[in-house]
């Protein structure tokens, strides 16, 4: 999955030199339209796995605040999956994140960048100051211990047989799709393509 997150970083440019607001903006509705439903899911399949914080419709806060509509939401997959209030769902036919592999991978994206909102909130006040950044604070909040925690549990859960890896990785890779998804639906291209040197 390591590919699929070096190329969702890429297109996203969030903690990079030279972010402007449009671009921000931009990045923040491809984030709006995966991570709620991502999150809304593990939450609701996690049982006693991980705790996990629901914070992704902060997203949509700091997208309206910019001027901005999330617009249209699908769930990793691509297939569209509303219920009613901004979120998704897992999509219908691929593994739900029931499957221990399947939570655990998709649990990697989202406490991931959450640890990375560490690094993007400091470039944001430095460069764009004062611009909505709720969800990149809030996520920010106790990022590393979070992480942590997730690791020694992950780690646990794959080494007494509990998650299969495979699983993981595809469902890891399954939400680091929806996002470059997302980031073409809006025309988010990588930072430098295009420039002239």
């Amino acid at each position: 999955a390591d590919d699929h997150h070096q190329a969702v970083d890429e297109r996203s440019s969030l903690g990079s030199v030279g972010l402007d607001v449009q671009r921000y903006a931009m990045a923040l509705v491809a984030l709006a339209r995966v991570l709620p439903g991502v999150e809304q899911a593990l939450i609701r399949s996690g049982g006693d796995r991980l705790p996990i914080s629901p914070i992704a419709t902060l997203l949509a806060d700091d997208v309206q605040a910019l001027g901005l509509d999330v617009g249209r939401t699908d769930p990793p997959g691509g297939r569209p999956g509303h219920d009613g209030a901004g979120r998704t769902d897992p999509p219908v036919g691929r593994p739900g994140y029931d499957d221990a592999g399947a939570w655990w991978g998709a649990a990697y994206v989202l406490h991931g960048s959450r640890l990375g909102a560490t690094v993007i909130a400091e470039r944001l006040a430095a460069d764009l100051h004062d611009v909505a950044r709720t969800y990149f604070d809030a996520a920010a909040t106790d990022a590393a211990p979070t992480w942590a925690r997730f690791r020694v549990a992950a780690r646990a859960a794959f080494c007494t047989g509990q998650a299969d890896l495979g699983r993981a990785t595809a469902s890891a890779r399954a939400v680091f799709d929806s996002l470059l998804v997302e980031f073409d639906r809006i025309g988010l291209s990588p930072l430098d393509e295009g420039r002239v040197a």
